[in-house]
């Protein structure tokens, strides 16, 4: 892995995005549910609405922990203490209920109902179920939860469960530590998916590479927020300190394994990758067509999974550097951001050099134009975060240079066809015919050639009316032609069919 011009800019806007999960979960204590939506009224204040998200979320947190403890209390009711083992019969039902039964034995066969992202997505929602549970869990006063969760926490306890001040203390050490044991118990059983996941041999070449990729940064990522755990500088407990460290070595360790398997399968993606646009003709040759090659599909696809997950990347990549498994070319300062553009600047060279295989100007520059189009459409949310001025104005202006070129290629020499001083011959060899003769040619030729975004056919054909109708009209005018066999509004109508294809 070593290494718009103003038309095309102010129209891509963020929209909001509304998000709902929810379960439920039953349990000797009782039955709890986790629906909850990530809106808020329009009607709020931005102070109101912040406080009713804190809430929202306190609650959460508290009905989680709630959850947890009922669930570890049941986890070791059979032996009356914690010293045992516990019950394996809970974690099973808490894990069905939770639609990952599988977890349990990821290898024999569990699985087969599941894709592979959808498994890791699966998994990684649980962890950080497993995760909200230890809230306040390795922290010995409330004050220390109101840092850790963002929020005073003491008043938003007493306000949702009108305990007394008295009540308002931190639990007791065994509940605790029988909570924390019964955490790391599910972490135990939850991480030989990460053995699992990481020993897979893909198959479906790179497609089968990128879906492991998907599940792999799902599972990094997951692991990544589950190992912020709090520190254990003020706790008193001893065994609960034993448990917080067997915890963070036990992350740590899958963290590390599927990173790196992050990084080795990112490596096998580009190696394939690079030998199949130089070998294989399915990647290398666009086979006739002006649409949207599948290698910018690929790598657009490819280049926002990594966005999507750029915080848990970044880091794999700065330890690529370290290694000396990668060298930033674009930007040493900042890898990521290198990888990126440098991923992009690929894509557009194979994207040149398979555009010489059309033997038609006007079919070469209108295949560039739509997949440089795709590209800027598809990564826009990326301009601020990595491209900056290669996003903001390369991309545009090259698209811009395209399309010029694609109406220069085929629209002049049409044009040009009114110009032409050609005597008659037979009564037929005027300018105005040669126009019409012309221009039906490559009207005929260009209507079902394919240009799949609805914007940019629209802008190309209204570039072409632009440059074609005010020349025809002048013609006209020029040469007192009154019955023409193409009128204006003809004219205007057929480039309105053009890319139908």
């Amino acid at each position: 892995m070593e290494g718009m011009d103003s038309q095309y800019g102010g129209r891509w806007g963020c929209r909001d995005t509304v998000e709902s999960n929810s379960y439920t979960i039953s349990s000797s204590c009782g039955t709890f549910s986790t629906a909850y939506t990530s809106a808020s009224d329009s009607r709020m204040s931005p102070a109101e609405a912040a406080a009713t998200h804190s809430d929202v979320v306190w609650e959460q947190v508290v009905d989680k922990k709630g959850r947890a403890k009922c669930l570890a209390q049941e986890f070791f009711a059979g032996n009356g203490s914690i010293d045992g083992a516990g019950d394996m019969h809970v974690m099973e039902k808490w894990f069905t209920q939770l639609g990952v039964e599988w977890v349990i034995r990821p290898a024999a066969g569990e699985l087969h109902h599941h894709t592979l992202s959808n498994a890791a997505r699966q998994w990684s929602r649980v962890l950080d179920e497993i995760d909200s549970s230890m809230t306040g869990l390795f922290v010995d006063s409330y004050w220390e939860i109101s840092e850790i969760a963002g929020m005073d926490v003491v008043s938003a306890w007493e306000k949702e469960l009108d305990v007394t001040e008295s009540e308002t203390q931190v639990d007791s050490t065994i509940v605790r530590l029988q909570l924390a044991r019964f955490i790391h118990e599910a972490m135990l059983r939850m991480c030989p998916f990460v053995d699992y996941i990481v020993a897979l041999n893909p198959i479906h070449g790179v497609p089968g590479l990128y879906d492991m990729l998907d599940a792999l940064l799902h599972v990094h990522g997951a692991l990544s927020t589950a190992l912020r755990l709090p520190s254990t500088r003020s706790v008193a407990s001893s065994e609960l300190k034993r448990v917080h460290g067997e915890m963070v070595s036990l992350l740590t360790e899958k963290q590390g394994k599927a990173g790196e398997a992050v990084w080795t399968t990112m490596e096998e993606i580009w190696t394939r990758i690079l030998k199949s646009v130089d070998t294989d003709d399915s990647w290398r040759d666009p086979k006739g067509s002006s649409g949207i090659h599948k290698l910018t599909i690929f790598l657009t696809s490819y280049i926002k999974l990594l966005y999507t997950h750029h915080w848990s990347v970044a880091p794999i990549v700065s330890e690529a550097v370290r290694l000396g498994n990668y060298v930033a070319r674009i930007d040493s300062n900042r890898p990521f951001r290198s990888l990126i553009i440098e991923t992009n600047m690929f894509l557009e060279e194979k994207l040149a050099q398979m555009s010489l295989l059309f033997p038609d100007q006007s079919f070469r520059f209108l295949f560039l134009v739509n997949n440089s189009y795709f590209i800027w459409e598809e990564l826009t949310e990326l301009r601020d975060f990595v491209w900056e001025s290669h996003m903001e104005y390369s991309v545009p202006s090259k698209i811009e240079n395209y399309l010029q070129s694609y109406l220069h290629v085929s629209w002049a020499p049409v044009l040009s066809c009114l110009s032409c001083n050609t005597t008659f011959f037979l009564g037929r060899s005027t300018p105005l015919c040669k126009f019409e003769s012309e221009f039906m040619r490559t009207y005929t030729t260009q209507k079902l050639w394919k240009v799949p975004d609805p914007t940019m056919r629209g802008m190309l054909r209204k570039a072409i009316v632009e440059r074609v109708v005010p020349e025809y009209r002048k013609y006209m005018e020029n040469n007192n032609v009154t019955t023409p066999r193409i009128t204006l509004q003809e004219l205007e109508e057929m480039l309105q069919e053009l890319f139908e294809g």
